[in-house]
């Protein structure tokens, strides 16, 4: 039987100095505090979980920037 965790992307911590991101929304959900939001920087796909609690404020990012392993 294969894990389940082999059909997950493998990631790594992206480098600090890698570039500027442009960070799209991929998928967005409500909570009780606002606005869970999972976004991925359109030029080298690293991934990061922002936090936005009012439609007033910017997204603050709530975990470290993931990027994908090369293949």
């Amino acid at each position: 039987m294969t894990p389940i965790t082999s059909s997950l992307p493998r990631l790594r911590p992206a480098p600090v100095d890698a570039h500027e991101h442009g960070w799209r929304v991929e998928s967005r959900h409500a909570t009780s505090e606002g606005w869970v939001l999972y976004v991925r920087c359109g030029v080298c796909r690293t991934l990061r979980v922002d936090r936005q609690t009012s439609a007033a404020l910017p997204p603050m990012a709530v975990s470290a920037e993931l990027r994908p392993l090369s293949r």
